[in-house]
């Protein structure tokens, strides 16, 4: 039995819909990640793809199976162990966005739709992570993105994540096309030219369900979210070592903050 809807997320799933390809820029908390769910259910996709940071993959799995969905593979591990792993079958593929750059070559899956969790990953357009992202999955029939709401450094990191999701953005095919379209070069930066931000604002009225915590009537407190951390055994065993001992293997150290370094380092995998 299906979770019941909260008035604002059927105003989200009611808004996504006629979208091709919709962005959910909604507010932490409000239900983002089980409105896609039900987005692409209603669409009937048979394979999905989701791309999300490493802590947020086991909130996709257990979001998924308080949905009834259990064919869920979540690609965590070694990259040998992640190409492993594709030899399963399953309706929902989890990945993170370092493991999908490791086995993007090893991926022969025909993804129906592909789901991008905090595409503010992919704002630089000269990243690998963005570049390759971009080029993958064009003949993927949807694709979504999700993201808090939008508050970039500058208006030029809106393009990447759009055009994910059509191949370009704004009128334009290219990130550079569309700085020069609609900024000019000031005092060492790009600033908007007049009108940009109208345009902008259309255009995200036409491709993104935008929702804050007010517009949901929900409350003001403080929220939460629990965030999973992988790490491997033998990772681990290291880990340990460096926090009673300040040595990895072949290295000691009596810097506090190159202890600190080094188990940052591990703890990124």
């Amino acid at each position: 039995m299906l979770r019941p809807f909260y008035k604002h997320q059927r105003l989200m799933l009611n808004q996504a819909m006629p979208m091709q390809n919709p962005a959910l820029l909604v507010d932490m908390r409000l239900g983002k990640t089980v409105v896609t769910i039900r987005t692409l259910k209603l669409r009937s996709v048979k394979k999905v793809l989701v791309i999300a940071p490493l802590d947020v993959v086991g909130v996709w799995k257990r979001e998924l199976e308080k949905e009834g969905v259990t064919d869920v593979v979540a690609l965590i591990g070694t990259k040998a162990k992640r190409i492993k792993m594709l030899e399963k079958k399953a309706s929902w593929w989890l990945i993170n966005y370092r493991g999908y750059m490791s086995i993007h070559k090893d991926m022969h899956i025909k993804f129906d739709a592909v789901v991008l969790d905090e595409a503010v990953k992919i704002k630089t357009p000269t990243a690998s992570i963005t570049k390759l992202l971009l080029k993958s999955f064009r003949s993927v029939p949807y694709k979504m993105i999700l993201s808090g709401l939008l508050n970039p450094e500058n208006d030029l990191e809106l393009w990447c994540p759009f055009a994910f999701l059509d191949g370009s953005a704004f009128g334009c095919k290219s990130y550079w096309s569309f700085r020069n379209r609609y900024f000019e070069h000031t005092n060492y930066d790009w600033e908007p030219k007049p009108g940009t931000r109208i345009h902008i604002a259309k255009y995200l009225k036409q491709h993104a369900v935008i929702m804050t915590r007010k517009d949901a009537d929900a409350d003001c407190k403080k929220a939460f979210n629990i965030r999973y951390a992988y790490m491997e055994s033998a990772c681990k065993k290291i880990y340990d070592k460096v926090i009673s001992g300040f040595c990895l293997p072949g290295r000691e150290t009596a810097n506090a903050l190159t202890r600190r370094h080094w188990l940052l380092q591990l703890a990124n995998g």
